[in-house]
């Protein structure tokens, strides 16, 4: 396996994201970081709605799981995930210890950003302070 295969590009339809994750688990798996937290995405489902929102926007998230805006409008449900250095478990689960509220800043909350190829999760920034259907801030390495 090609390991930079593994960070999603939200930018690809849900299909084709839940395309990758099925393909890339259990090894090496396709991978996000959620509220600042690397995880592997290990179960998703292609939502049956469509969203206006930019590719990475989080869409929704609730005791079902967590929904994120794809491209061409799609969506994907994130069904289970697995947190670096912790068990698998499911979107509801990990949302208990990092709870988002409708109607909040997703931002922090729900920092849905791949991975830079090569680079460690400190080098993906993104901002505390969106407003809820922007998309999430592009992700920037670290100054020198």
């Amino acid at each position: 396996m090609y390991l930079p295969l593994c960070p999603i590009s939200w930018e690809k339809t849900a299909q084709q994201v839940h395309n990758q994750v099925r393909g890339l688990t259990p090894w090496p798996a396709a991978t996000a970081v959620v509220d600042g937290v690397r995880c592997k995405i290990i179960r998703t489902a292609v939502g049956t709605e469509q969203t206006a929102q930019a590719p990475g926007t989080c869409v929704k998230a609730d005791k079902r799981g967590l929904w994120v805006a794809c491209g061409q409008g799609t969506v994907l449900e994130i069904l289970e995930l697995q947190p670096d250095g912790k068990k698998a478990m499911a979107a509801h689960a990990f949302l208990l210890g990092h709870p988002l509220k409708e109607k909040e800043t997703p931002s922090a909350q729900c920092a849905l950003i791949p991975l830079k190829e090569g680079k460690s999760p400190a080098h993906n920034v993104h901002s505390p302070l969106l407003e809820e259907g922007k998309p999430l801030s592009a992700q920037c390495a670290l100054p020198p």
